[in-house]
């Protein structure tokens, strides 16, 4: 597994892994042998997977999934000493061939997801904090601007920020967030899979700021339940300045997710809020802004990701 990690980025390493879970029940449902795999086999596992689709009628797979899953695939074998199954021709051929049909029959099309600017994002917040009228929605209110701030501010996964335990994230004495992103939580952190979160100038954009804010829920809701987080949250203070460069609350297990699914009443779950749950999160909260369907539309998890990239090039072209 340290090869892995040391090899590909945290995310790649995380999805090699589940990716190989993923094919290796497959087989064993079948009764099938999964290493070493024979080639016919991984190529009906893509054609099999490529012909699943929702209860919607889509298609289930992109063509993108399907070529990481025996990308997984060939990784494991290799490191295995073992040949590799999926540069086969028959893996190739059915690879191509659910392209194709995919193709003539215009089904799963590229859809970039839709980049949220830093402008954008402000809006967002701010209508966010205005509609927090209820404990419970103030409770969501910081829920998500912490996932959008440290998703954005970071350039996060929803897979990275789905996987967060509130002992990968550290306050510096200035207010500065360091955040492991990957790797074990066992051993010493690797730097290649930190990275560092500054605050902002101003308070209401200031990615530690709301992540300290849902900080205190968190710390609540594991100190006293339910009763503590409706003490803090209905006493309701103004966000008028940094909170960042306080001292962060103290969470009894550090070993918890940081971020949670939120209730109608207002229980927040221990679980940890799926990557699903947190594309929904994010277009929930442009649908909120006003922004139009077409717009939600191509909203979701990676969004913050792609906003991020976009500014760092437009600063870049600025400069040159």
């Amino acid at each position: 597994m340290a090869d892995l990690y040391r090899l590909h980025s945290a995310s790649t390493a995380r999805n090699y892994r589940q990716d190989w879970v993923r094919f290796a029940s497959w087989c064993a449902d079948r009764g099938i042998s999964m290493m070493p795999a024979d080639p016919e086999v991984v190529a009906e596992y893509v054609r099999e997977n490529a012909a699943r689709r929702s209860g919607a009628g889509d298609r289930m797979y992109s063509i993108a999934t399907l070529n990481r899953w025996v990308a997984s695939i060939n990784y494991w074998h290799r490191n295995s000493g073992l040949r590799v199954p999926g540069e086969a021709a028959c893996v190739s051929a059915a690879v191509s061939s659910v392209r194709g049909i995919y193709r003539d029959n215009g089904e799963r099309p590229t859809r970039r997801a839709y980049p949220l600017r830093f402008g954008e994002l402000e809006e967002i917040v701010d209508v966010s904090r205005r509609d927090a009228t209820t404990w419970v929605k103030r409770a969501r209110e910081r829920r998500d601007s912490a996932l959008l701030l440290l998703g954005f501010m970071g350039a996060y996964r929803r897979s990275e920020l789905s996987m967060l335990a509130v002992d990968d994230v550290t306050f510096s004495r200035r207010g500065d967030l360091r955040v492991r992103c990957g790797g074990s939580h066992d051993g010493p952190v690797d730097d290649d899979f930190v990275k560092h979160v500054p605050l902002s100038r101003d308070h209401a954009m200031c990615a530690p700021c709301a992540y300290r804010r849902w900080l205190e829920v968190v710390a609540n809701v594991h100190e006293s339940g339910r009763p503590g987080v409706m003490r803090l949250l209905r006493g309701h203070e103004e966000f008028d300045s940094h909170v960042c460069s306080f001292a962060p609350p103290v969470v009894p297990d550090p070993g918890v997710p940081v971020f949670r699914a939120i209730r109608a009443n207002g229980n927040i779950s221990a679980a940890t809020l799926s990557g699903s749950a947190i594309h929904a999160a994010i277009r929930r909260r442009a649908a909120l802004a006003g922004y139009p369907d077409e717009v939600v539309s191509r909203v979701g998890g990676q969004s913050l990701r792609a906003g991020a990239t976009a500014e760092r090039l437009l600063d870049v072209s600025q400069l040159s």
